[in-house]
């Protein structure tokens, strides 16, 4: 088992992302401007949910925020 190292001297750890599930630009926009000057995130968006799973599992992804009605998920 390998213990992570808490050296603050070690590289800064990689940002966590944040996946935007969203069909209007207005909400994605929204989002970003509220997230903007946080330093350790990353927001990545999808305006469709198939697309939206394929990301969700190759970034593995902290924090998901999903629009609960979308039109080629519903």
């Amino acid at each position: 088992m390998t213990v992570p190292s808490l050296d603050p001297s070690d590289s800064a750890p990689e940002p966590a992302v944040i996946l935007l599930v969203a069909d209007q630009p207005i909400v994605e926009a929204t989002v970003a401007r509220m997230l903007q000057g946080q330093s350790g995130l990353t927001l990545r968006a999808c305006e469709a949910g198939s697309k939206a799973l394929e990301t969700a599992l190759s970034t593995r992804p902290a924090v998901i925020l999903l629009d609960l009605t979308m039109p080629d998920a519903d």
